[in-house]
C-alpha cells in the first residue's frame, strides 16, 4: 500500500512539471503593446498634472497650475511608428505639445511642437 501511494505521488508530481514546459499563454514579447490614439490621449492627460505637481520646467519655466486641467483641449497632432505629439490647448490659448513613445512614454514637452529627431 504504502508503494502505490509513492508511486501515485511521483506521477502526480510527475505530470504537473511536464504540463508547464510545452504550451504557451498569449505572446511573450518583451516590446511594450503599442496604444491606439484614445488610449495614448489618455495617457497624456494623466501625465500631464504629475508633470504640474512635479514643477516640470519648459526653458526654464515650471507649467503653471493651469495645466492641471485634464478637460484641456487634447488631441494627436501627428503619429509616427513609434511616437504620438499630443497637443493640448491651455486656457489662455497656449499649445503645449508632449513626444511619448508609440506605447505611451512621456519623453518630452514643449510650446513649440517641434521635437529633434522628429521630421513633420
Amino acid at each position: 500500500m504504502k508503494y502505490i501511494l509513492l508511486a501515485t505521488c511521483f506521477l502526480f508530481s510527475t505530470v504537473n512539471v511536464n504540463a508547464g514546459t510545452d504550451h504557451h499563454h498569449g505572446s511573450h514579447s518583451s516590446e511594450p503593446r503599442a496604444l491606439n490614439e484614445e488610449e495614448v490621449l489618455v495617457r497624456a492627460k494623466k501625465t500631464l498634472p504629475q508633470l504640474v505637481e512635479q514643477g516640470f520646467k519648459i526653458n526654464g519655466t515650471a507649467l503653471n497650475e493651469s495645466w492641471k486641467d485634464v478637460s484641456l483641449n487634447s488631441k494627436v497632432k501627428e503619429q509616427g511608428p513609434d511616437y504620438y505629439i499630443i497637443s493640448f490647448k491651455g486656457n489662455d490659448e497656449q499649445i503645449l505639445y508632449f513626444l511619448m513613445s508609440s506605447s505611451g512614454n512621456f519623453y518630452e514637452a514643449n510650446f513649440t511642437g517641434a521635437f529633434e529627431g522628429i521630421n513633420l
